[in-house]
């Protein structure tokens, strides 16, 4: 049983030192136990300089009295703090932004100490700023082609209101234009009724001289009838 057990410890202890992300072991004074690999790589740190120093000498003085506010609680509520954004300092005074994340240890309900995980959020930050630079330039395109539809309304509005003018005008100009073609019409038509009423006299007129002409021609050939008679019966009795 205790060969298990110290073979699990070994497991255990292999795998924090192989964790990927930098990684602090603390006691419950909230003292650094342990740093893994990852913490030697990216802070530059030995273990030996570190152990029993306190966990916020890793992070920056204007950052460690929240930190140090947060740590007090998991230590004595043993709450899990997770992924909170700080900076590691490394050992040349370099500011790491990190997601730091803080779980208590405990042993059959009793605590232990700490573990703290550092999470270099650096790429993530870059692709936040590209991110947030991507964003400003689509903004911008999007404020530059607002302003260009906005332009183009207005010279559509422009043109509406042009047409709608010129719409107005020949609208006017065509009232004005059908009133002058009526009253040519009635003045037409009252014209016709005027010539047609001349007309009308004439051909009474004409119609006149005809009965006259046609009966006097008429009585001219009873007379030439009534002479020749007469001729005939003044020849018979002579």
């Amino acid at each position: 049983m205790f060969f298990l057990l110290k073979e699990s410890l070994k497991l255990y202890k292999k795998v924090f030192l192989e964790t990927l992300d930098p990684a602090v072991i603390f006691n419950k004074k909230g003292n650094i136990s342990y740093i893994n690999n990852a913490l030697s790589r990216i802070g530059g740190y030995e273990t030996k300089e570190l152990q029993n120093r306190p966990l916020v000498s890793l992070i920056p003085q204007e950052e460690r009295e929240r930190v140090e506010n947060i740590l007090k609680e998991v230590l004595t509520e043993r709450k899990i703090f997770r992924e909170f954004n700080t900076f590691l300092l490394t050992k040349k005074g370099k500011q790491i932004p990190v997601s730091l994340t803080l779980i208590p240890l405990l042993d059959k309900k009793e605590l232990m100490g700490g573990l703290a995980i550092f999470v270099d959020i650096r790429q993530l930050k870059g692709l936040l700023e590209a991110l947030s630079k991507a964003k400003s330039e689509l903004e911008e395109r999007v404020r530059e082609r607002t302003k260009e539809l906005e332009e183009k309304t207005k010279k559509l509005e422009k043109m509406k209101k042009e047409l709608e003018e010129a719409k107005t005008v020949l609208e006017i100009k065509v009232r004005a234009r059908t009133r002058e073609l009526q009253e040519l019409n009635e003045t037409l038509e009252e014209k016709v009724k005027e010539r047609t009423k001349e007309l009308q006299e004439k051909v009474d007129e004409l119609n006149k001289w005809y009965k006259l002409t046609v009966g006097r021609e008429l009585k001219m050939i009873e007379l030439k009838k009534e002479i020749e008679k007469l001729k005939k019966s003044i020849k018979k009795t002579s």
